[in-house]
C-alpha cells in the first residue's frame, strides 16, 4: 500500500509559495525473493522461481 504524507511548501516567494502537497512515504521494501512471491501470489501466471530467474 502507498501512504501519503502532506506538507506546505515553505518557500516565501515563487509559484508554489504556500501550497500543500502530497509526497509518498514507504513503510516496507521488498527484497528480491519477497517481491517475486508477491507477484507469484497476485495474477502473475509465473512462480515466485521462475520471476527470481528472469
Amino acid at each position: 500500500m502507498i501512504r501519503y504524507k502532506i506538507y506546505q511548501n515553505q518557500q516565501k516567494k515563487g509559484l508554489n509559495a504556500g501550497k500543500w502537497f502530497a509526497r509518498a512515504v514507504s513503510d516496507e521494501t521488498f527484497d528480491l525473493a519477497k517481491l517475486a512471491e508477491h507477484m507469484s501470489k497476485h495474477n502473475s501466471p509465473y512462480s515466485s522461481g521462475v520471476i527470481k530467474g528472469v
